[in-house]
């Protein structure tokens, strides 16, 4: 009875070793699943997640206002450089006026 017993404690232990490596494998596949069944969910939340979209929308916004403040800028600096020219070829139109000399003025000497 001895070797009897002997023998079916070694079959136990046989199987018992098998069920925890098996029992160690199951945790780990589950840690696994677990991991991708939370990216999934994320990744499916931020696809129904419209805060991007509105992030993208109020940066273009930003950038139309942006464009508009820089137009207007430029029309000034277009419009004061105008005015510039301007009054440059008027004073130096007067400047050629004031400085031709009247032929009666001339003969006179």
């Amino acid at each position: 009875m001895s070797l009897f017993l002997l023998k079916a404690k070694d079959r136990y232990q046989q199987g018992s070793g098998g069920v925890t490596e098996r029992t160690r494998l199951l945790s780990e596949i589950s840690e696994e699943l677990e991991k991708v069944k939370q990216d999934m969910e994320e990744k499916g939340s931020s696809m129904t997640d419209g805060a991007p979209l509105v992030k993208i929308k109020q940066a273009l916004t930003k950038l139309k206002q942006e464009i508009t403040q820089m137009d207007i800028r430029i029309g000034v600096v277009e419009h004061t450089l105008l005015q510039a020219k301007l009054k440059e070829k008027s004073n130096m139109t007067r400047d050629m006026h004031a400085t031709n000399i009247p032929e009666t003025t001339i003969g006179g000497y």
